[in-house]
């Protein structure tokens, strides 16, 4: 469950830092 956490994460902030 914490990776899947992490992944979500890690997809927001990548929606976030790219345009």
């Amino acid at each position: 469950m914490a990776m899947a956490g992490v992944f979500v994460l890690f997809s927001f902030v990548l929606c976030g830092f790219l345009p």
